[in-house]
């Protein structure tokens, strides 16, 4: 081999080790890119773990620990399987009023033809359905499996809920009709149990819980506008209505957990719309790649840091009165809003909407509430009615309910046939019982019998 052969050669070697050399270099540095913890880092580590102190949950793990899932014979899903896959091979009919997209008549009047034949076989095409459906217990509900982690829990078959409830309000609607009290009351009552199966774990579960009570309520609303049900039979439903307790606050407890997960996996390196889809997991080098290489737009340390901020002050807020939360988050979610420029940061869900539903549907319930004991007291007092709530105490109602957007007594008025109790609602304005049409602005929470 020549002198000039073997000097190429040399150089060629050299090549190839400095090529080396720069590869192992570029690979430290993805390595250190990727384990290295900044400043920002530690400051986001510090704030999730003064929340995990303060009690708040910060993953699927806490979740899991704060929510459990319940034991087998406590399971909704084993235990109305069956009932939810039937309730979903059979809809009601869809000219069926309030549940379906039918024209709801005046709650006085009767269903006309051929709404109420349609309706009414349905029922009877549909009532085997019960003759397996036993009753459960109380403590029945879907498991969200969060020990599972944030990708492969399992939340509640939300379209089978919302059928199974469908199907028995269009058997409590039936039975209104045609003066069925005892099935309108064991439907009613049923439906508002089953609403309570569902968790309030998450969002979407909360919201599909308060859709499947609401629904109860309209109906029944409507059955005491048709019928008299018996002292027993109010007693049951007002048994059955879902306890007062504020469950959005376990809501935005796991919907925050959510936040925190999509900002630390968008931290990790995987794609915005991955993240939302839901895909698994990016390697170490990827999230090296994405410090080295960030994505337009997609992710940046100070919004998360924002939003761990956003979710301690929204957290405060929920210590208030409804109307003071509602008004405050609208103030934080703002401030939020205008302070962060990231993908992820901008996708965090509105809150106001959800959070105004929630508090009206529980103003509605402790007027349906109120309700009950009215008519418990017209049957008492052969059908006369009470000149105001305090006639209620103590015998039908411990004390007379309050009004939880302005804590003054839930508003009580005679009209020339019944009566009409409501609450002034989230805008905080009274409205002298107007009641809520669609696309309203200005109205009252309201529940009217006219009978």
């Amino acid at each position: 081999m020549s002198s000039e052969q073997k000097e190429s050669r040399s150089l060629r070697v050299a090549w190839r080790w400095a090529g080396a050399a720069l590869l192992l270099v570029f690979a430290a540095v993805l390595w250190w890119l990727g384990t290295r913890e900044t400043a920002l880092d530690k400051e986001i580590t510090r704030r999730l773990a003064e929340l995990r102190a303060s009690g708040e949950p910060i993953d699927a793990q806490d979740l899991a620990r704060l929510f459990p899932d319940p034991p087998p014979g406590e399971d909704a899903l084993l235990l109305l399987g069956n009932a939810l896959s039937f309730a979903v091979d059979h809809h009601p009919p869809a000219s069926t009023p309030l549940i379906m997209s039918g024209p709801s008549p005046l709650r006085t009047e009767a269903l006309a033809e051929p709404m109420a034949g349609q309706l009414h076989a349905y029922c009877e095409e549909t009532k085997a359905i019960f003759d397996t459906l036993v009753p459960w217990p109380a403590t029945v509900r879907f498991a969200s499996h969060w020990q599972n982690g944030m990708e492969s829990n399992s939340m509640a078959p939300f379209q089978k809920v919302r059928s199974l409830a469908h199907l028995l309000n269009a058997h409590a609607l039936d039975a209104a009709e045609t003066k069925d009290t005892p099935r309108a009351t064991e439907m009613l009552a049923r439906g508002f149990q089953f609403s309570q199966t569902v968790p309030s774990d998450s969002l979407v579960g909360h919201m599909i819980k308060q859709g499947c009570a609401g629904l109860t309520a309209t109906v029944t609303e409507r059955a005491l506008n048709r019928v008299s049900f018996t002292d027993a039979e109010l007693v049951r439903l007002a048994d059955a209505l879902p306890p007062n307790t504020n469950q959005l606050i376990n809501a935005l407890q796991g919907e925050n957990v959510l936040g925190f997960w999509a900002f630390q996996e968008c931290k990790g390196g995987r794609r915005f719309d991955d993240v939302m889809g839901r895909s698994p997991t990016e390697p170490w080098w990827k999230s090296a790649l994405q410090k080295l290489l960030p994505r337009r737009n997609e992710y940046n340390d100070h919004d998360f840091i924002a939003f761990l901020a956003f979710c301690r002050s929204s957290r405060a807020t929920h210590l208030r009165s409804p109307g003071e939360t509602i008004t405050n988050f609208i103030v934080v979610s703002a401030a939020y809003s205008d302070s962060v420029t990231s993908k992820i940061a901008q996708r965090v869900p509105n809150l106001t909407k959800p959070m105004r539903t929630h508090f009206e549907n529980e103003a509605r319930y402790i007027a349906l509430r109120t309700a009950l004991a009215i008519e418990r007291h017209r049957l008492a007092h052969k059908g006369r009615m009470p000149s105001s709530l305090e006639e209620l105490v103590p015998a039908y109602l411990p004390a007379v309910p309050r009004d939880a957007f302005d804590n003054q007594p839930l508003r009580f008025k005679l009209l020339p046939r019944g009566y009409v109790l409501y609450s002034i609602g989230a805008d905080g304005v009274d409205d002298g019982g107007l009641e809520k049409t669609n696309n309203a602005t200005n109205y009252d929470m309201t529940f009217t019998v006219e009978r």
